[in-house]
């Protein structure tokens, strides 16, 4: 809904060619989003492949607030790929562009 505008703000940002952004970065993006969003009901409580006489289970637990400095290069995307798995496993983000 939004890619135009942040496909120029990401071309301004990087100084990248906007035909650049709204055709690679901002759609893979998107894209990163839609996977990490359909990873969140599969990460908790699951049951890894143990020896019969014992039980395994991976619970996950929020480790609170992640500090994450993205690039100059790919803003967009390096946020992406980190505050997506953060945010989905219940930890807040503080993100400083550089």
């Amino acid at each position: 809904e939004h890619a135009l505008e942040l496909g120029v703000l990401d071309a301004i940002e990087g100084g990248k060619p906007i035909t650049t952004t709204l055709e690679g970065d901002i759609p893979e993006s998107v894209s990163v989003i839609r996977f990490q969003a359909e990873l969140i009901g599969k990460t908790y409580d699951q049951l890894p492949s143990s020896p019969p006489d014992q039980v395994g289970m991976i619970v996950r637990e929020p480790v609170g607030v992640c500090g994450v400095i993205t690039p100059w290069n790919f803003p967009v995307q390096m946020a992406v790929w980190k505050f997506g798995p953060a945010l989905a496993t219940g930890n807040t983000m503080v993100i400083k562009p550089s």
